[in-house]
Order: C-alpha cells, then structure tokens, then sequence
C-alpha cells in the first residue's frame, strides 16, 4: 500500500524551495542556516504524500504557500 500511494517518496529540494521568487529553485547549499528547518518541511507527513506546500524564502523572511493555490 505504502507504495502505491508513494509514502516513501518525496520531492526535491529545488522542487519545494525557492529563492526570491518562483522563478529561482533554492538549492539546499544556498539554503545556509534553514537547510535543516526546510529539509523538516520536506519530509513533513502529508495527505497521499502530495506535499502541497511550497516555500519561497526572500532574504530573512520565509513565505509558504499551499500549492493548491498556485494553480
């Protein structure tokens, strides 16, 4: 079951984070001192694993963003 509905997988880091804006994926080593804290959010238990979330870090400000809502 755990495969089916892909419990095990998760997606990347430039899939989920993203720098300034949506345009820029953040990489985990641009990420500094939220790697950890971003990489919790990434592995975070979600509904059917769809990690509906996005997070867009701008300077010291971070902005999540449910991605139901981009579409």
């Amino acid at each position: 079951m755990r495969k089916g509905v892909k419990a095990d997988s998760r997606l990347g880091f430039e899939e989920l984070f993203f720098d300034g804006g949506f345009e820029t994926p953040l990489t985990e080593e641009k990420s500094g001192a939220l790697k950890d804290v971003l990489n919790a959010v990434r592995f975070a238990p979600s509904a059917v694993n769809k990690q509906p979330w996005r997070v867009v870090v701008c300077g010291d400000d971070t902005h999540y963003v449910a991605s139901y809502v981009l579409r």
